[in-house]
């Protein structure tokens, strides 16, 4: 069993690495770079003409890089927005338990500032 929730102790070299990525791949600019890469691909197959199975091979790997980007962009508005109402949800209740429970009001805003920390 674990002493605490894995988000409240430091963060590992490979969390930090995971996180870096993960917000640098969702950005916009990451969509149009696929997309020129895409165009000069089509390009260099005009220059110099592959064999059938390596465009197939070529139009898969695209696809997929094109489909990593937009799904991980639309993982992290996702994430955001969720955790937009878990914050709201958690000062709501730390306001109505406040007199009755301050310890858990206090944890609750504690969890809240802890996510921004991070």
């Amino acid at each position: 069993m674990l002493d605490e929730h894995p988000a409240e102790g430091p963060k590992s070299a490979l969390d930090r690495l995971s996180d870096t990525a993960a917000n640098f791949t969702s950005k916009p600019p990451i969509l149009i770079l696929v997309g020129v890469l895409a165009v000069s691909w089509v390009v260099g197959h005009f220059i110099f003409p592959p064999s059938f199975t390596q465009i197939l091979i070529d139009v898969f790997e695209m696809l997929t890089l094109t489909l990593v980007v937009i799904l991980q962009n639309s993982e992290r508005r996702a994430e955001g927005a969720l955790n937009k109402k878990l914050d709201l949800q958690a000062e709501a209740l730390a306001l109505l338990i406040e007199e009755r429970e301050p310890a858990i009001a206090t944890r609750l805003r504690q969890s809240v500032e802890l996510e921004d920390k991070q």
